[in-house]
């Protein structure tokens, strides 16, 4: 099944952070600190800003939470993306 955003809504799974530090130690998941950015999944008909597999900063307390098909996304305001990360 496929979702679809609607309005001014941005669909997108949030960026994982990393299992190990820099100098190869572990770092358990109640550590990690949740990233502030993610890949776009789908965007509403009146989102111009950002597309489906953009890579995207947004605000820290930013979206509702969500689960589609067992898979974490976050549906956003556009007005909460913060930027567009190119290269």
């Amino acid at each position: 099944m496929k979702i679809k955003a609607i309005g001014k809504n941005v669909i997108l799974r949030r960026s994982t952070a990393d299992e190990k530090s820099k100098g190869g130690l572990f770092i358990p998941e109640v550590a990690r600190k949740q990233m502030n950015e993610g890949v776009v999944i789908a965007a509403g008909s009146e989102v111009k800003d950002v597309r489906a597999k953009d890579r995207v900063l947004f605000s820290e307390f930013a979206g509702q939470p969500m689960k589609h098909q067992g898979e974490d996304l976050l549906v956003v305001p556009i007005d909460q993306i913060l930027g567009v990360m190119e290269g």
